[in-house]
């Protein structure tokens, strides 16, 4: 959803929105161009909570922080400082026992290698990334959370022309 389309701007900085009221046959379009700021200021901000979440010993914020702070810098071009981030924020997630956190982490991790052009390491990940979501929908029954990762495999199988074949 919303931080693959950060990464898109940068190809194709037209952009369209719908907003629609459903109680009511209304809607809103908005067309324009969006720009990515260079010097993102929320770098500093994460960098910050960083360290009060680590000094307050709060290791799923942390992980948290670190994701956002790969996210800004996969946005900026910047994929292997953002890979940095993602795999701090795995381990994190992964020590905490957090499913969809790794989940997420994976598929974060993939869509970084792809964008390096390594198509090789963003697919390799796929099968560790599937029992994740299919256990984590067993055990919490929360689709709404799996079904954000889905798109990930989706963009990892068209770049490697086998859309066809996304389990």
């Amino acid at each position: 959803g919303m931080y693959l389309s950060m990464g898109n701007l940068l190809r194709n900085p037209q952009l369209g929105l719908l907003f629609i009221d459903f109680s009511s046959p209304k809607r809103l379009r908005v067309s324009g161009v969006a720009s990515i700021d260079e010097h993102d200021p929320l770098l500093e901000a994460y960098a910050e909570a960083l360290v009060i979440y680590r000094a307050l010993g709060l290791p799923r914020q942390e992980a948290r922080a670190l994701n956002n702070m790969g996210i800004v810098f996969s946005s900026l071009g910047e994929y292997e400082e953002a890979l940095a981030h993602y795999k701090s924020s795995l381990k994190i997630d992964q020590l905490l026992g957090d499913r969809s956190g790794v989940a997420l982490k994976l598929g974060n991790i993939g869509q970084a290698y792809g964008d390096l052009g390594d198509l090789d390491r963003a697919h390799a990940d796929r099968p560790e990334r599937a029992p994740v979501l299919h256990h984590h929908r067993q055990d919490r029954a929360e689709l709404d959370d799996d079904v954000e990762h889905l798109p990930l495999i989706g963009i990892i199988a068209e770049d490697l022309g086998s859309k066809d074949q996304v389990p």
